[in-house]
């Protein structure tokens, strides 16, 4: 077979044939797998009814749900998911790949974590995540407690307003904008559990509740 000299060629990654697309019919709350979904807010602003029309909306559905919440043998949040709870993150080798998964990292102390699992958390969103059929959504109410790694490859922020603009900056950069642009996004957020959705997987950028699509004059 001739090659083009001078065009690259797509060659084919089995490890990521059951990547899902973006179309403009797809439902927007049904996130392009595989989506590494971070959820900021304070607490009770609605990060976990968020996450969970998320799950509700996915299709295909996901057949493995795994939730990792330093109260696994406490919290009733997530009761009515057929899911496995447990307090610490998985090892990468735990993920098998053989069906579409998803890992919930709810709440948990990133900053406290021991050595090993920053390792796991950095794998599961660094590799597990595109090349072991694995979406990973992450809750966390302080925008400076979520990791680079997690900044750096997470493709869907949602993000509820903030009495400390500051703290969203770090977010803000890895996602195309300024802090001062949060400001008036926020300032869209009339209501008490009013989001932000920013969508770097293909899909209408900005949107508030996941559904009303956001015009970018808004943040210029």
């Amino acid at each position: 077979m001739a090659l083009p000299r001078q065009k690259l060629i797509a060659i084919p990654n089995p490890d990521k044939t059951w990547h899902e697309k973006y179309y403009p019919t797809r439902n927007l709350a049904n996130l392009v797998h595989p989506a590494r979904a971070v959820f900021c807010g304070p607490p009770n602003s609605g990060k976990g009814n968020a996450l969970l029309n998320c799950i509700l909306r996915a299709n295909p559905p996901f057949e493995k749900i795994t939730v990792c919440h330093p109260d696994a043998d406490f919290t009733k949040e997530f009761e009515q998911l057929e899911c496995e709870m447990r307090s610490e993150i998985p090892e990468p080798e735990e993920v098998e790949g053989e069906c579409k998964e998803l890992l919930i990292i709810d709440d948990m102390d990133l900053r406290g974590m021991t050595k090993d699992q920053k390792r796991c958390l950095s794998r599961v969103f660094g590799y597990c995540s595109t090349h072991k059929n694995l979406s990973v959504f992450l809750t966390q109410q302080d925008a400076f407690e979520i990791p680079p790694i997690v900044r750096r490859c997470s493709n869907y922020f949602v993000l509820w307003p903030c009495t400390d603009i500051d703290s969203m900056a770090c977010l803000a950069r890895k996602s195309g904008y300024q802090a001062s642009d949060f400001q008036q996004l926020f300032a869209l957020c009339t209501e008490k559990h009013d989001s932000i959705w920013i969508d770097l997987a293909g899909g209408p950028k900005l949107r508030k509740n996941c559904f009303q699509k956001i015009s970018s004059d808004r943040v210029k």
